[in-house]
């Protein structure tokens, strides 16, 4: 089959992505990521590691945490992850949007913010919130993408007040 996106460096196989998601599934039988005694940081919300989803929305929580602390390198390890799973898809391509900007590759952030609204990302709020994104505003490609799933930012919300 037609595979659009080429194999990102560093993505587990599936056989170890298999492997991750049991033993996150065993760490929380026995409460330790949630407990975070293994350095795998605490768990706030019980939607983020759950036993029915693919962890997807764990693997997130860990990439935006690493773009806080500002590790692009460790987001861009674990955004594959949650890409995979079809639940957190649109936030995992959203913030793979936002490392790529905060790198300065802007035609890689521009690809991965299409993705994100192409997945069903639609809060304009956030997107008019986020400083991650600042260098993909005047982009030609970035209006038109959110004019294409018909999001508007109010120019307001952009510009600092005086």
């Amino acid at each position: 089959g037609h595979n659009p996106t080429p194999p990102v460096p560093g993505a587990r196989t599936v056989f170890e992505r298999t492997a991750i998601r049991w033993w996150i599934v065993l760490l929380v039988g026995v409460g330790l990521a949630t407990t975070g005694a293994l350095g795998l940081g605490s768990a706030t919300n019980e939607e983020e590691i759950t036993l029915g989803d693919a962890n997807g929305w764990y693997w997130n929580r860990l990439a935006v945490e690493a773009l806080r602390a500002g590790d692009i390198e460790r987001a861009l390890e674990v955004l594959p992850e949650v890409i995979a799973d079809p639940n957190s898809r649109q936030y995992g391509y959203y913030n793979l949007s936002c490392a790529h900007a905060i790198s300065g590759e802007l035609h890689l952030a521009i690809d991965a913010f299409e993705a994100c609204l192409a997945h069903g990302y639609r809060d304009a709020e956030h997107i008019a919130d986020d400083e991650d994104l600042d260098s993909l505003r005047e982009h030609e490609r970035f209006r038109l993408a959110m004019e294409r799933y018909g999001l508007m930012i109010d120019e307001n919300l952009l510009s600092d007040p005086v």
